[in-house]
């Protein structure tokens, strides 16, 4: 589900360094999905997944600027989220990481989540990242975004989801 288009004037601003741009921000969500049995520490978390239309146009420019996960069954597991620009393979989930050298050269960027980044929400964990500010290109042919997660602590996700959402910049 896309939220609604909000015109970007100030992404950020300081009395030394203003900064400043102009384009449109998107909130792009997805519900990862993954295993419900116990998650060691390197194991592929949620594997890639596709977040179709993600880039304005077939080729196109964005920038990510915020990461927010919500946890449901409050694990606060230490992961990685991982976003490529075509469909890879990270491995078989609740297995150990097996991504080819191939697919790895399709990386665009990563956001470590800490146990300790969390915030509690009585029966749930939530996590916002934010400036990150990480400049993504899509594949020539494509518009989609893909996104998988690595597990890097000992957890169970005993309801089978992981719900995110992306702040984005459209260039």
């Amino acid at each position: 589900m896309v939220a609604p288009n909000i015109d970007l004037a100030v992404v950020a601003s300081s009395k030394q360094h203003p900064i400043t741009a102009t384009g449109l921000t998107e909130e792009l969500e997805i519900t990862l999905s993954v295993d419900s049995a116990v998650y060691a520490d390197g194991d592929v978390l949620a594997e890639v997944q596709e977040i179709p239309h993600a880039f304005r146009d077939i080729g196109g420019q964005m920038t990510l600027i915020s990461v927010t996960l919500i946890d449901p069954d409050a694990q606060a597991g230490a992961l990685d989220l991982v976003f490529f620009r075509e469909k890879v393979t990270l491995g078989t989930e609740n297995g150990a990481i097996s991504i080819t050298d191939k697919d790895a050269l399709k990386f665009l960027h990563g956001v470590v989540i800490a146990a300790a980044d969390y915030l509690t929400l009585t029966n749930s964990q939530v996590v916002s990242i934010g400036n990150i500010n990480k400049v993504l290109n899509a594949h020539h042919n494509s518009d989609s975004l893909w996104i998988g997660a690595i597990s890097r602590d000992t957890k169970t996700y005993a309801g089978k989801i992981i719900p995110v959402r992306l702040g984005v910049l459209w260039d």
